[in-house]
Parts: C-alpha cells; structure tokens; sequence
C-alpha cells in the first residue's frame, strides 16, 4: 500500500511533463503554467523531487533500516528524475535539461538532509526519555 503513493505520483510527474510545451491553455489548470515565468518552473522541480524523496521514504520506512532507506529512495528518485527529463525531450516544445535534473537532484538531496535530521533529532529524544 504504501508503494502506491510514489508510484501514483511519479505517474502524475510523467503525465505533466507529457503535456506540450505550448498546449498548456488545452489541460484543466494549463493556465496557471502560462502565469509561471520559465525560471519559476524550473524552481518548482525543487518541492517536487523533494515530495518524492519523502514519498520513498514513507514507502520503504517498514521494510528497510535507515541507510539503505535513504540510499534506495534516493536512487530511485534520482534515477526517475534523470529519466523524467529524457522523456521530456521526446515531447513536444520540451526539453529536457541538465538544470532541471540538477534541481530535481536538489530537492531530493533537501529532503535527504531533513529526513536525517528528522530521525536523529527523533534518536535523542527517545534517549532523552529513556534517562
């Protein structure tokens, strides 16, 4: 079950970035990307890898301890965001860039540093409580 919700949202990843460059006006909400300037979007892949990363996590949390959890959800998302500007250089009026990978690797590598940070922080508490 919890396999579902980065599955489920690496699909809405590819279906977005399926959509041509200039058919935006044609999809429900197409609108709000023609009011986003082209640096914005570039921002926006930060949040957006970084929810992945975090969905990886949530997804392997029960089934793997800490380090192979980071290593494997990073890796996949890393690799699925390399893949994600590949495809996009199949479609129509988009490209795909080195950029855009670096800021996707960006928001994985954010959420990595928070999640540690997270687990440690959640570490000394539990000793905390345990004195």
């Amino acid at each position: 079950m919890r396999l579902s919700f980065p599955i489920a949202y690496m699909i809405f990843i590819t279906w977005v970035s399926s959509i041509p460059g200039k058919a935006n006006d044609d999809i429900v909400g197409g609108f709000i990307f023609t009011l986003l300037t082209p640096s914005l979007q570039n921002l926006l892949h930060i949040p957006a890898f970084a929810l992945l990363m975090l969905l990886w996590l949530y997804a392997l949390e029960q089934s793997t301890n800490l380090s192979t959890r980071i290593i494997v959800a990073f890796f996949i998302t890393v690799s699925f965001a390399g893949l994600d500007e590949w495809h996009q250089s199949f479609v129509l009026g988009r490209y795909g860039t080195t950029m855009d990978f670096v800021t996707d690797c960006i928001g994985a590598s954010i959420m990595t540093f928070a999640y540690l940070s997270y687990q440690k922080k959640g570490q000394a508490n539990n000793a905390f409580k345990q004195k």
